[in-house]
C-alpha cells in the first residue's frame, strides 16, 4: 500500500503540489523538474505572481549547478550550515528554467534538515516551495496549522514526524558578491560582510567611497542583530593606499566582537573618479577636507550604531588626520590607536610645505615633483639597509610589498597640493597646542615598529606618546615592536599585533 510520501513523490513526478513538513515550516512545492512553472503555488496560496520562490536541494553543490558567480564564503556557509535553516541567493545559472528565475535574476537555495523532505528531494530533484499557507496567513509548524482550504487544493500531503521550529530561515543574498541580510532567521552565522556606503566628500565635488564591516549578530544598523558590537573602530587609512588593504585587521576585529568602517581619502582608492586625481588634494584647505570627511563617516556609523562605543585607529598619514581630529572632535570617543605615525619637526614640515605650495602656485597643484616627493615617502627606503626594494620599509613580508608594488591604487606619488596637505597634518599635530585639544581622559595606544622610518624608528613615536602626556592625556600606552616595520597590521607576526589591539580596546571601552 502506497505510503504518504509514494504518494507526494507520485504528485510531484506529475508536476503537481503537495504540502510536506521542513525542520522551520510546513511547505507547498512543485518539482522544478517535472512542473513547468511555479503557478500552482501562486494559485493556491493566493501569492502576487513573480513573487520570488525559494529551492529546496539535497546539498552544497546546488549552489554551483544552479549559481553562477557564487562567492567562496557563501560556499562555505552552505558547508557548514546545510542541511539547516539558512537560505542563499545567488545569481540564477542557465540551468534554472525562465519560469523560476525571477525579474532579479537570482534563485534562494536552501537544504532543510527534514527527512521527509530531503526523502522527496532525492526522489525528484530540486522543489520549489513556500509556506504552506494562504497568502498572510500565519506560517504553520505542525500539519495541523496548515489551512484545510490549501490542503484540499494541495494534490497529496505528508505529516511529519516532528514540528517545525516555527522560525523561518535566515535569507542571505550573495548576487552581488557581497553577502546581504535580506531577513533574519534561526541561523545567524558568524560571517563578516561588508555594507557600501558614499557620501559627498567636504571638498564639494568629490562622492567619498566607504564601508561596514560586520556580522550577522551585529546587522547593519539598518537591519538589527541579536548582539551588541563590543564598539564600532573607524580606520583612517595611510598615504598612497586604500581601504581594501585592511580587511584581514577588520574581519579579525569583527571576529572579537567590533564593527569596522572606513572610507577612502580625497585622491585615494574608489573615491577618485579617475587615476590622474590619485594622491591629489587641495594645496589649501585640504587637512580640513580630510578631518570633515572622516568625522562624517564617523557621524553616519554612530548613527546606525546607536550607544555603542566609538573608536578611532589611524595609521600613517591616517595616524596624522587622527592625530588633528581628536584634537578639534575628541569628545565622545571611547579610545584611539595611532599606527605607524611619528613627530616630525614642525619647522621642517612648515619649510616642506611652502616648497610644495610655491610649487603649486608656479606649475599648479596637480604638478607631481621628484624633489618634494625625495623630501617625503619617496625617501623612507634609503634607509632600509641591503633593501629589496625602494619599498620594503613597509613591511618585512616580501608578498605584501609585492603586491602593494603590483597594485595601481597604492603606491603613487603625491601631486605637491597632496604633500602641502600632508605637511600641514604634520606640522599642525607636534604642536603643544594641538595636543592641549586633545581631551585628558581619551585613552591613546601609539603602536610601530622599530624599523619604521616615519617613526624615527620609534623615536619619533614615543616623542609623540610624550607630547600627549605633557599635555595631560591621562592615559597613553606605546608599544614599539621589534624588528617590525611601518605597516605593523601587515607584517611577518602580526597575529600578535592583532591580538594586541583588540585586548587594548577590549580594555578600555
Amino acid at each position: 500500500m502506497p505510503t504518504e510520501l509514494d504518494k507526494a513523490i507520485a504528485a510531484l513526478k506529475a508536476g503537481q503540489p503537495v504540502v510536506f513538513p521542513t525542520d522551520t515550516v510546513y511547505g507547498l512545492g512543485v518539482a522544478v523538474r517535472y512542473a513547468g512553472s511555479p503557478q500552482a503555488i501562486y494559485d493556491i496560496k493566493h501569492r502576487a505572481a513573480g513573487k520570488p520562490v525559494a529551492w529546496l536541494v539535497d546539498g552544497p553543490e546546488a549552489l554551483d549547478e544552479f549559481g553562477v558567480e557564487v562567492p567562496a564564503e557563501a560556499r562555505a556557509l552552505a558547508a557548514s550550515h546545510w542541511p539547516g535553516a539558512l537560505t542563499i541567493i545567488v545569481k540564477a545559472s542557465s540551468s534554472v528554467p525562465a519560469a523560476y528565475i525571477p525579474a532579479s535574476g537570482t534563485i534562494g537555495l536552501r537544504m532543510p534538515a527534514s527527512a521527509e523532505a530531503l526523502e522527496l528531494i532525492r526522489a525528484v530533484g530540486p522543489i520549489a516551495t513556500s509556506s504552506a499557507n494562504l497568502s498572510g496567513g500565519d506560517d504553520p509548524r505542525t500539519f495541523g496549522d496548515v489551512d484545510g482550504r490549501l490542503l484540499e487544493r494541495a494534490a497529496a500531503s505528508v505529516r511529519g514526524a516532528h514540528p517545525g521550529s516555527g522560525t523561518a530561515s535566515t535569507v542571505l543574498d550573495f548576487s552581488q558578491g557581497k553577502m546581504e541580510i535580506v531577513r533574519q532567521g534561526g541561523i545567524m552565522p558568524d560571517a563578516v560582510f561588508t555594507v557600501p556606503i558614499d557620501f559627498a566628500s567636504h571638498d564639494g565635488k568629490t562622492r567619498i567611497r566607504a564601508k561596514i564591516w560586520t556580522s550577522p549578530k551585529f546587522g547593519d544598523g539598518k537591519q538589527p542583530g541579536t548582539e551588541k558590537p563590543k564598539a564600532v573602530v573607524q580606520i583612517v587609512h595611510g598615504m598612497a593606499e586604500y581601504i581594501d588593504r585592511y580587511d584581514d585587521l577588520a574581519e579579525y576585529l569583527v571576529g572579537r566582537g567590533f564593527v569596522v568602517c572606513a572610507e577612502d581619502h580625497i585622491g585615494h582608492g574608489e573615491s577618485v573618479a579617475d587615476p590622474s586625481e590619485f594622491g591629489h588634494m587641495p594645496a589649501h584647505g585640504g587637512k580640513d577636507i580630510l578631518i570633515a570627511d572622516v568625522h562624517t563617516l564617523r557621524r553616519i556609523a554612530s548613527e546606525l550604531f546607536d550607544g555603542v562605543p566609538y573608536v578611532l585607529y589611524g595609521h600613517s598619514m591616517g595616524s596624522f588626520i587622527t592625530r588633528a581630529y581628536i584634537a578639534r572632535h575628541g569628545e565622545g570617543l571611547a579610545a584611539c590607536v595611532l599606527s605607524g605615525t611619528g613627530n616630525v619637526p614642525a619647522a621642517l614640515s612648515g619649510f616642506g610645505r611652502s616648497m610644495a605650495r610655491m610649487l603649486a602656485a608656479i606649475r599648479g597643484e596637480t604638478h607631481r615633483s621628484a624633489f618634494i616627493d625625495n623630501m617625503g615617502a619617496g625617501g623612507y627606503g634609503k634607509k632600509i639597509p641591503n633593501a629589496r626594494t625602494q619599498l620594503d620599509w613597509l613591511s618585512n613580508d616580501d608578498a605584501v610589498v609585492d603586491a602593494y608594488i603590483a597594485d595601481d591604487k597604492c603606491g603613487f606619488m603625491f601631486t605637491v597640493g597632496g604633500y602641502a596637505t600632508l605637511l600641514d597634518l604634520t606640522a599642525e599635530v607636534v604642536t603643544p597646542e594641538c595636543a592641549a585639544r586633545v581631551p585628558k581622559t581619551l585613552p591613546v595606544f601609539l603602536v610601530a615598529g622599530d624599523g619604521d622610518p616615519v617613526g624615527d624608528m620609534g623615536k619619533g613615536v614615543e616623542a609623540a606618546a610624550q607630547l600627549l602626556r605633557d599635555a595631560g592625556v591621562e592615559a597613553v600606552d606605546c608599544k614599539i615592536y621589534e624588528g617590525m616595520r611601518h605597516e605593523i597590521h601587515n607584517e611577518i607576526g602580526k597575529d600578535r599585533v592583532y591580538d594586541d589591539l583588540a585586548t587594548w580596546i577590549e580594555a578600555h571601552v
